[in-house]
């Protein structure tokens, strides 16, 4: 877990390198901030789940999400479905339109660059598939009381 902390606050933020068992297949998996402490150590967000236990599909803190797949319309079951910011997802649900939270096997996730320069933290990957492609940055920055998320696509 990647962190940035001040007298106010640490953000635990997942790391999309190492923290393969706390993600899944229906989040941004770069940036995603998994838990907010205030100064005394308490933890500020909970899941859905919550007091049940952590699942990667629900997920908790504050994660983000593209939901929109590229190639869903030529895509068959069996299938990889392009998901931004997560990677190729298998379609193995068959349902009318495609959506991560029903098809929850990441068949290959995209590769992130991280770099940290004091209270902030960027992400960034490329990913192409089927002739659809994209470059997704993410940055996240601990601003005395303020948490500031930015994000930047590009097709």
């Amino acid at each position: 877990m990647l962190k940035l902390q001040n007298e106010n606050f640490l953000l635990e933020i997942l790391d999309p390198r190492k923290d393969h068992d706390l993600l899944g297949a229906r989040y941004c998996r770069g940036g995603q901030i998994f838990q907010v402490k205030n100064s005394q150590g308490a933890a500020l967000f909970c899941g859905p789940t919550y007091p049940e236990a952590y699942n990667v599909f629900d997920s908790q803190g504050l994660p983000d999400a593209f939901n929109s797949y590229p190639n869903f319309e030529q895509s068959q079951l069996g299938d990889e479905i392009f998901v931004i910011g997560v990677g190729r997802v298998k379609y193995s649900n068959p349902i009318e339109t495609f959506f991560a939270c029903d098809n929850r096997e990441v068949a290959k996730a995209v590769n992130w660059e991280i770099e940290k320069e004091g209270q902030k933290i960027t992400f960034s990957c490329e990913d192409e598939y089927q002739g659809f492609a994209y470059r997704l940055e993410k940055s996240v920055e601990l601003k005395n009381y303020t948490i500031e998320q930015k994000f930047r696509l590009v097709n």
